[in-house]
């Protein structure tokens, strides 16, 4: 009979950094393509053709930035987890996607919805970028979540 404890699940090594990365990139572009009516509507403001244009050919890319930054935050904090010698405790795995997630959608919120529009560069970073960012940081926030109480659930009918 297969081990199915969360010891032998994939998500409890060190490759959970690079999926739920991939999910945030895969996301952010996905997220990017539902919303680009809207982003296309609210760009007009920006006076530049030429910033304009250049962020409407290659904003959809601007998901390698967060999946990158994601990526090597969530290592950081696994191998901090390794030399600390917590690697048994499974637990901390989805707190660590969370804590990186959660640091992503603070950011996205805040470039949405409190960042001052002053200048056609940052016009563009913010309609182009900021939306995408925070729904793609906050599906990963909520994987993270349900894995935690998922992991939570099986600990405490394994211990009952």
């Amino acid at each position: 009979m297969k081990n199915s404890s969360p010891k032998s699940c994939f998500l409890n090594s060190a490759i959970f950094p690079l999926i739920f990365s991939a999910i945030l990139g895969i996301t952010y572009t996905i997220s990017y393509i539902i919303l680009k009516d809207g982003i296309l509507a609210e760009a007009s403001s920006i006076t530049s053709p030429v910033i304009s244009e250049s962020f409407q050919k290659l904003a959809i890319y601007g998901g390698i930035i967060p999946l990158l930054d994601a990526m090597i935050f969530m290592y950081i904090l696994y191998g901090l987890k390794i030399l600390f010698r917590l690697k048994k405790f499974h637990i901390l795995n989805p707190i660590i996607v969370m804590i990186v997630a959660g640091a992503w959608s603070a950011f996205g919120y805040h470039l949405a919805y409190r960042e001052p529009q002053f200048t056609n560069i940052a016009k563009a970073i913010i309609i182009f970028t900021s939306k995408p960012i925070l729904i793609s940081s906050a599906t990963i926030f909520g994987l993270g979540l349900i894995w935690l109480i998922i992991h939570i659930i099986y600990s405490f009918k394994k211990h009952a």
